[in-house]
């Protein structure tokens, strides 16, 4: 291999090995803060090394992996509850489609038995119909026969002839229908 590529390939490694210059700029912020200084001797052109690093940096890193793990841990679990909230969700809806089945079931029922009561309703407005005109029909035949032997008693006492002759025979006969 050329020299040249081989310090070009050696440059381009320790440039994806370092510390991106944003990241370099806030560990230097937090270093401030912290009250120490980043020494000179440690900075490349790029910035500092990672080979480089100090305690606070480790540190640093080290509170950025708990805080990625905790992160991690409750999208996890985050997707858990989506999860399971899908499935309630998804059984919830089944649910429902069985409740609205059974409503459509209990609906044609109704219906039905419905259709039912009011057959059996017209039935006895019937019967009783028939029965209150069979009540007048032997009413109106009770009268018919009373006004009838009435009518004979009458004309009985007026002195028509062969009166009590038919009197008898057909008393005979009425004797049976007469309410008296």
């Amino acid at each position: 291999m050329k020299p040249s590529v081989q310090l070009w390939l050696e440059e381009k490694k320790r440039r994806l090995n370092s510390i991106p210059i944003e990241e370099e700029l806030r560990i230097g912020k937090l270093k401030k803060r912290l009250g120490t200084k980043t020494s000179s001797a440690y900075r490349t052109p790029i910035g500092l090394s990672c080979s480089h690093s100090t305690a606070i940096s480790i540190n640093a890193a080290a509170i950025l992996l708990e805080q990625n793990n905790f992160l991690l841990n409750q999208v996890i679990e985050l997707e858990e509850k989506l999860h399971c909230s899908e499935q309630r969700r998804r059984q919830e809806g089944e649910r429902l489609e069985e409740l609205q089945e059974e409503n459509r079931r209990f609906i044609t029922r109704i219906a039905a038995f419905t259709s039912f009561r009011d057959g059996e309703e017209l039935i006895l407005r019937e019967e009783l119909i028939r029965e209150k005109i069979y009540g007048e029909q032997e009413r109106s035949r009770a009268e018919l026969v009373y006004s009838f032997s009435r009518s004979l008693l009458v004309t009985c006492d007026l002195g028509i002839t062969n009166c009590g002759r038919e009197h008898r025979r057909k008393g005979a006969r009425t004797a049976a229908y007469s309410p008296l």
